[in-house]
């Protein structure tokens, strides 16, 4: 929800458009005038240009997103929630530097995101329901390609509930590699939320915790998703970055 919906609520419906539109405005322009980011990488560069206005919630997260998973050097990424694309892109360039394949599943039609052509011959997307999909499709899809369903990173940005992120851990988790990467969204949602320098601001929406409380229940331990954390909990290592409603990278770390 964003801010004109919440004021719209306390003056008056007739309210909506002229206030959306106004702080519209105001958002795109300080995010792409003081904000953007700056990419260096020719495959970021041409999928996003040499700037891009950090302008939602998880532009403050893709130099992390980007970065994480060229370390981990993946043969296959599941990403979780598409939406816009601005995290498929990013997990496609990422994805090119190790010629990692790419599986997508959202539940809304996600397929008409604009990616440069030389990154999107590794990705397929499904519309589907994420849970549903590992029970009955997943396997098949990685023997349809050569692929063994061994996940090297997992993207989650999906629903935001408890129980659906339970969920999606408790079928997807398994597959992640020996020293495999799962990576979560939303890790700190609330009403209000700003990136890491204080400059914009991003409204979201009470989930109760939802997926931090999902993330603590895996590793048996409770955080404050409000600071930057890392930690060590029941075979992962955990870091935290709790700006633009927070991005949590889980490591799994080998068996002792």
């Amino acid at each position: 929800m964003n801010m004109a919906s919440h004021i719209a609520k306390l003056l008056g419906k007739h309210l909506v458009w002229p206030i959306r539109k106004e702080y519209h405005k105001l958002h795109n322009f300080l995010a792409t005038n003081s904000f953007g980011i700056r990419f260096y990488d020719s495959f970021l560069i041409r999928s996003f240009g040499w700037d891009h206005p950090a302008t939602t919630d998880i532009s403050d997260h893709l130099v992390t997103i980007f970065s994480d998973i060229v370390s981990a050097q993946p043969k296959l990424i599941v990403e979780l929630g598409t939406r816009g694309g601005e995290s498929t892109k990013t997990i496609l360039a990422a994805a090119a530097h190790s010629g990692a394949a790419v599986l997508s599943i959202d539940i809304h039609d996600c397929s008409g995101v604009d990616i440069p052509d030389e990154i999107k011959r590794n990705w397929t997307f499904f519309q589907a329901d994420d849970v549903y999909f590992e029970k009955t499709k997943f396997r098949e899809w990685c023997a349809g390609r050569a692929l063994n369903p061994v996940i090297d990173v997992l993207f989650i940005d999906t629903s935001h509930l408890y129980e659906h992120t339970v969920a999606e851990i408790k079928a997807w988790a398994p597959y992640v590699s020996a020293n495999g990467l799962m990576i979560l969204h939303d890790t700190n949602l609330k009403k209000l939320s700003r990136t890491h320098n204080n400059a914009i601001l991003n409204l979201g929406w009470e989930n109760e915790r939802g997926v931090m409380r999902a993330i603590e229940e895996l590793v048996g331990k409770r955080f404050d998703e409000n600071d930057f954390f890392v930690d060590v909990a029941n075979g992962w290592l955990i870091r935290h970055h709790p700006n633009s409603f927070g991005l949590t990278m889980l490591k799994k770390l080998p068996k002792q």
